[in-house]
């Protein structure tokens, strides 16, 4: 029994750290948050469990200090933590968003698009339906247009339009916008005006705004390439 709660109680310690560095940016924060919750409860449950089982009184003293250090140590070691995040949700991406970008250029006709996996869909700054029965063009709240009638305007080809879509879905960025200053911005997610995402530079400037707000933060992460938020 001691050595199945002392099992739990390590991997009650490990899990957040392990869900922030390697799961932060897939994640849906509902879930991310309850993970942590769970972990916490789940730590100091075997904490108690594990100081009762062990045999060895000289020990049961530094579960607790364990514990508690455990805690502030996340705490206080977040932004190291995010920081892992973002540079290996980047890098085991990196060779596709390179080709996203190269293919992107040498198209020139998508100057912005989400992913099309959720309820509001867009090119080049149109809300789309690929759906023609859920379009709607006359209500200015929920106005959406026929994607075709989009791709067309706009001398899109469809193959082209369905190419970048699944280069966004693979990599799981929500969208992506070409900015005045030439900068493309890719959303990872974030909740409001708070989100956070990376972008390809060549100038290495920070635009002060992209699609999702004010740029707060903007660190480097590879060749031309930025991780950034917004609030």
């Amino acid at each position: 029994m001691f050595k199945t709660n002392l099992t739990l109680f390590i991997i009650s310690i490990l899990t957040p750290y392990v869900s922030t560095i390697f799961f932060l940016r897939t994640l849906d924060l509902f879930i991310f948050f309850h993970i942590l919750f769970f972990s916490l409860v789940t730590l100091i449950v075997t904490t108690i469990s594990v100081i009762k089982t062990d045999q060895k009184k000289s020990r049961k003293k530094y579960y607790w200090m364990t514990a508690i250090f455990a805690v502030f140590f996340y705490i206080f070691s977040i932004g190291f933590q995010v920081s892992a995040a973002n540079w290996i949700f980047f890098k085991s991406r990196e060779k596709k968003l390179t080709i996203f970008i190269t293919e992107l250029k040498k198209y020139d006709k998508i100057k912005e698009m989400s992913d099309g996996q959720r309820y509001w869909k867009s090119v080049n700054f149109t809300s789309i339906e690929a759906n023609i029965s859920k379009v709607d063009t006359i209500n200015e709240l929920r106005k959406k247009f026929f994607l075709d009638d989009i791709l067309k305007r706009d001398g899109i080809d469809k193959e082209q339009y369905e190419f970048f879509r699944n280069l966004l879905v693979e990599t799981k960025l929500i969208s992506f916008t070409t900015l005045e200053d030439g900068t493309i911005s890719f959303t990872i997610g974030g909740f409001l005006d708070n989100c956070v995402g990376f972008a390809y530079s060549e100038t290495g400037k920070p635009p002060r705004y992209n699609d999702c707000g004010e740029i707060i933060s903007w660190r480097k992460i590879g060749k031309n390439w930025y991780v950034w938020s917004t609030t």
